[in-house]
């Protein structure tokens, strides 16, 4: 049993799996599959092209009127690279049109570094490139996706305009993102972007936990499992048991005061009130007595490895660095586990891999859920969360306090 609503994990969890879906399909030219694989962005790749195509006609479908950014990339010898699309779908205020609030995800996925593409659980070595991307990031894609058709489908006006935004060339940095952002007064003069959400990498974390899967197809660590995820002090919060479910929200200079209290503050109370893990989550912010590379995993432990984390992050690794750097904007984020995730860039990153990262029946930890159970609610959190996140500033915008 799965939760309905307005959004929802398992229709999420679906649009993950059908664009996944590596059935072989020897009729389509592009990937030879019945999903999306493939989606290498750049060099005029055909199945990135077709993807785009998909997610044009999905967004068309869903009553949003759709919007597609091509360009391309020249190098200082003047060679050019074709990129892929930017698809945007938009949903058009009526009070304050010009002022956008933007749902956005990357859509490409890692390419391949070598000929091959060499299965880490064999090797026990990671190298680098995938052809399925389900959790980097077909997830976050299948959020904007669901968030903009619920949207779409509102019987209401919102004030402000809507976009919902899956851009190209994330994993080759931030390419994509960083022309839409950087071109938008050229073709909006009038628009201010006052809010940005990305979601990238997200899913793989609370209420999954308490260990790397085993047995079956795992395997690079001990004892036929994947390799447990290690602390990393310099890094996202976590530890082999408890994978933080992570909102980040930015720009911040600083990393021991909060700097944008009105984003932060929202975003604890709608986990507290209207998704109910009061319990579960915790602000991050440092002290004068912690060190800026290590601050967020030390308050982590400090406060007893909340499995929520609400923190400012003095850094960007995802799209929405383009727009905090070419947009002053604001922005909120959502991730899970990343570097500890066994899979993570790999061949090996599937919705099978994420279900099995899930599941805590006989761990020890958690629940006690399957994987499909914990993947759908941790989806159904995130979705839900962003969503809310979105009613709330077209009420009444959150700025960047740096403006």
């Amino acid at each position: 049993m799965f939760s309905t609503g307005f959004v929802d994990g398992r229709t999420v969890y679906n649009s993950i799996a059908r664009i996944s879906d590596e059935t072989p399909d020897i009729l389509d030219p592009a990937d030879g599959a019945v999903g999306y694989l493939d989606r290498w962005a750049g060099q005029g790749n055909l199945a990135y092209e077709d993807a785009a195509q998909f997610l044009i006609a999905e967004m068309t479908a869903y009553g949003l009127r759709v919007e597609v950014q091509r360009f391309a990339i020249e190098d200082v010898l003047g060679n050019v690279n074709p990129e892929a699309y930017n698809v945007c779908g938009f949903r058009d205020g009526t009070l304050y049109p010009n002022e956008w609030l933007v749902f956005g995800a990357h859509f490409d996925i890692a390419p391949p570094a070598n000929a091959g593409l060499v299965d880490p659980h064999l090797t026990g070595s990671r190298t680098y490139g995938t052809r399925v991307g389900a959790y980097d990031n077909t997830a976050g894609t299948s959020m904007v996706l669901a968030a903009g058709e619920s949207m779409a489908a509102m019987p209401y006006d919102t004030r402000r305009t809507m976009v919902y935004c899956l851009w190209s060339g994330e994993e080759g940095g931030l390419r994509g993102s960083d022309y839409w952002t950087d071109t938008l007064a050229d073709r909006y003069p009038d628009v201010t972007v006052t809010n940005y959400i990305n979601l990238d990498m997200a899913g793989v974390n609370w209420p999954g936990g308490g260990g790397a899967p085993c047995g079956g197809e795992h395997g690079g660590g001990q004892n036929g499992c994947d390799p447990d995820p290690q602390p990393d002090t310099d890094g996202y919060p976590k530890d082999s048991e408890v994978w933080p479910m992570r909102i980040y929200i930015g720009p911040s200079l600083n990393y021991n005061k909060i700097d944008q209290p009105d984003l932060v503050y929202l975003s604890q109370w709608i986990g507290a009130d209207a998704i109910n893990v009061s319990m579960q989550q915790d602000i991050l912010v440092g002290s004068d007595n912690n060190s800026e590379d290590t601050w967020k995993y030390d308050v982590w432990v400090e406060q007893d490895r909340p499995e929520i984390i609400i923190y400012e992050d003095t850094t960007a690794r995802s799209d929405h660095a383009s727009f905090q750097n070419n947009l002053d904007t604001i922005t909120l984020g959502f991730g899970g586990l990343v570097d500890g995730y066994w899979c993570y860039h790999q061949t090996c990153d599937t919705v099978q891999e994420m279900i099995d990262w899930m599941d805590n029946e006989a761990r020890g930890y958690g629940n006690n859920a399957t994987g499909v159970d914990n993947l759908v609610n941790s989806l159904d959190m995130i979705t839900w969360w962003a969503t809310y996140s979105f009613f709330h500033m077209d009420q009444n915008p959150i700025l960047n306090t740096y403006l």
